[in-house]
């Protein structure tokens, strides 16, 4: 069990990394239009190189080793479901991110600024929120 979750850390540290990394690599990409940037095809981005063959794969380790931990452990806490249900929004956001490399391949002059920072800001509090679940183990019992 300590193998999976060694690689369910390593692939969550590197998933979370892209999360983060990604908005600001887009925002600072988006208005600046140099002709030396100018590619051949307009879809081989280092942001969807990124997105595509890092964060993507990272995230579906992370989720893979993560369910493997828990299949092996086989313990049921509450404070265990409120962290899958941060886990989803994280993988929304993740999606999201991927909207974001989409829209600015296909608009380079739309404004992204907002949306990053938000999906940055969203990225960085789901960590912090699993993170605090994850070794505080709050009794959500007593929540409800």
């Amino acid at each position: 069990m300590k193998g999976f979750l060694v690689v369910h850390i390593s692939a969550l540290v590197v998933w979370i990394g892209c999360l983060v990394y990604l908005p600001a690599l887009i925002a600072s990409h988006m208005g600046s239009s140099h002709s030396l940037e100018e590619r051949p095809h307009p879809y081989d981005s280092l942001s969807r190189l990124l997105f595509t063959r890092l964060a993507t794969p990272s995230a579906l380790v992370a989720i893979i080793a993560g369910t493997a931990v828990f299949v092996i452990d086989i313990t049921f806490h509450p404070w265990l479901i409120a962290k899958l249900t941060v886990v989803c929004l994280l993988v929304v956001l993740h999606t999201l991110t991927g909207v974001l490399v989409v829209r600015a391949e296909n608009k380079p002059e739309a404004p992204v600024a907002l949306w990053s920072g938000v999906l940055m800001a969203g990225s960085v509090a789901a960590v912090l929120i699993i993170l605090w679940l994850v070794l505080a183990k709050p009794p959500v019992e007593d929540w409800l």
